[in-house]
């Protein structure tokens, strides 16, 4: 590579670059078409200065990153994801080599360059790590005219064995980053006002809690970055319980094989939304990062299971826990712009005594799938009286999790329901039709049938809760099958159809026939973690019994247009 004051005089004095400095992304043309060039005068100058210009390309991406690095999709997918409103929160999952350490060193820099004062912690597992990976990373990035001072407050001294003085940098704007590691007792990081932490690989979950208080004064931002490798820990399952497909695209290491030839591939997800409002992952995968020979990592794949495959090129980690159902991203989450709007209507209800009610509408199409449309309550919904419901369930030391702040109740009597499931009903409507002041017409309504029965007093009159909503206009249907029979064979009714051939593609013949939209964040979030275990206390038990309420009913489609046409027929002879 070539330095600036080489690449001036050379300019200058008409010389040409002996060899062009190999790059990625800035071709140069072969050894024949320059030698051809320089032998006509018209193309040899044009010639001469674009190869010097490209040498000087290359060398202000290395001596002056912030400024003029190169930039690769995944950055600018992040930086995008970043930029989202509310967004303050990005882990990214990475493949070996995919760049997500330079990205996020990258981008802590750009916070303390541009923000004078800002304050950065940055973390690695130990101190040791931290002046091998990190801290050179950081030295590189700093401007040449800013490496080495001492003095008025600026502080950059570096050296190769020991990293940055003390483990911290002041820079001249007084911004300054403090490097810290998982080793170090977690009060350390109690305190302080942070504009942006980014921990690397391995974070203990209990650090992501307590930084993520150290953020709120400035509104600071939380990146992590790390390869899965070591499974479905508790920190990935921070991210990617609930989480839902955002973004994705065919993974060409994975391919879907039919008689033996590649009919197409699987996909993994490259942005997807987490529970936690606040934040999101952003997947870098191998391939994508043009600065590693790719093709070392493909040899070594060879051979080797998905899941290895899914961790060392797309930073993937799929879920594999002891839930009774699992769900494939791809084939049973719908995006809101693909859901139908024709279909038969169906709602269930799960009421229990002392927390809210837990609701579900379906749609079943002329198509025979069946989708779960709308819950209730819902994480992005709000619910007048009672505000943002957040999270049915979440996870903790419970096999099926702990309750969340949806289940406390909100003290709603019939009238409040019967609010609520017209509200929710007429969105449906507007949904479906895109005009406002109508209701979805809905078939047929389910309930838990040990409530629907359950005797209850009103005006001093013994009647049952099912009759009780029957006097507002509400009329349900108790729950098909007894206790027994439901909870030892609803399960398995909901698995087959959930079921599809997922080493094929999707199509009309291989699909799942149970879907859900991606808005039903808590239903979601049950059916990928709905163990059993705990019995009629599980925290996400009940919308498992709503799904499988709707399973044991039978529903199907019911051409009601033209029920009432024929009905109108005999009417008329």
């Amino acid at each position: 590579m070539y330095k600036l004051e080489q690449i001036d005089q050379a300019l200058a004095s008409g010389a040409w670059p002996k060899v062009p400095t190999a790059h990625p992304l800035l071709r140069v043309p072969s050894a024949k078409a320059l030698a051809a060039a320089r032998r006509e005068p018209a193309k040899a100058e044009p010639l001469r200065q674009f190869l010097w210009k490209r040498e000087r390309k290359i060398t202000l991406a290395v001596e002056r990153r912030v400024e003029h690095g190169f930039r690769l999709p995944s950055w600018d997918r992040a930086d995008r994801v970043l930029a989202q409103p509310g967004v303050r929160e990005l882990c990214v999952f990475g493949g070996n080599r995919a760049s997500k350490t330079t990205w996020a060193a990258d981008k802590v820099m750009n916070v303390l360059i541009e923000k004078p004062g800002s304050n950065a912690w940055v973390f690695h597992e130990s101190e040791s790590e931290s002046r091998e990976r990190q801290q050179p990373e950081f030295h590189k990035l700093l401007p040449p005219e800013w490496r080495g001072l001492k003095g008025r407050g600026a502080n950059t001294t570096f050296s190769e064995k020991g990293g940055f003085s003390e483990n911290r940098f002041v820079l001249p704007n007084m911004s300054r980053l403090t490097f810290r590691f998982y080793k170090q007792d977690i009060r350390s990081i109690e305190g302080g006002e942070l504009d942006i932490a980014w921990c690397d690989e391995l974070v203990p979950v209990d650090f992501l809690k307590t930084l993520r208080y150290r953020l709120m004064d400035r509104d600071g931002l939380l990146l992590v970055t790390f390869t899965p490798k070591e499974g479905l820990s508790d920190t990935v399952r921070e991210y990617v319980d609930g989480m839902v497909w955002e973004e994705s695209a065919p993974a060409p290491l994975l391919p879907i094989l039919k008689d033996g030839d590649v009919v197409g591939h699987k996909k993994r997800p490259l942005v997807a939304r987490c529970r936690k409002k606040k934040a999101k992952v952003v997947y870098f995968w191998t391939q994508h990062n043009p600065f590693f020979k790719y093709s070392n990592l493909v040899e070594e794949l060879k051979g080797e299971s998905e899941k290895e495959i899914d961790i060392r090129a797309y930073g993937y980690c799929k879920k594999t826990s002891g839930a009774q159902f699992a769900l494939n991203q791809e084939g049973h989450v719908v995006s809101v712009g693909r859901l139908p709007k024709v279909g038969t209507w169906r709602m269930v209800a799960d009421p229990c005594p002392g927390r809210n009610w837990f609701m579900q509408w379906w749609l079943a199409t002329p198509q025979g799938q069946h989708i779960c449309m709308r819950e209730w309550p819902q994480p992005d919904d709000y619910i007048p009286g009672a505000g943002p419901p957040g999270v049915w369930a979440v996870r903790g030391k419970m096999a099926d999790g702990e309750r969340g702040p949806a289940q406390l109740t909100f003290r709603f009597g019939y009238e409040d329901y019967k609010l609520e499931i017209e509200r929710i009903e007429r969105e449906l409507h507007t949904f479906c039709t895109g005009e406002e002041g109508g209701r979805i017409e809905v078939f047929e309504r389910i309930m838990d049938s040990r409530f629907a029965n359950h005797p209850t007093l009103s005006s001093s009159e013994a009647t049952t809760h099912i009759e009780e909503l029957e006097k507002l206009g509400l009329f349900f249907e108790p729950a098909p099958g007894g206790r027994g029979v439901f909870e030892n064979e609803g399960p398995q009714a909901i698995v087959s159809w959930l079921r599809f051939n997922e080493e094929e593609r999707i199509t009309p013949l291989n699909q799942p026939t149970m879907l859900f939209s991606e808005r039903v964040e808590n239903t979601l979030y049950a059916m990928e973690n709905w163990t059993g275990a705990d019995g009629n206390k599980g925290a996400t038990k009940d919308p498992i019994d709503c799904v499988r309420y709707y399973r044991q009913s039978e529903p199907g489609y019911v051409d009601l247009m033209g029920m009432r046409q024929e009905a109108y027929e005999r009417e008329r002879f």
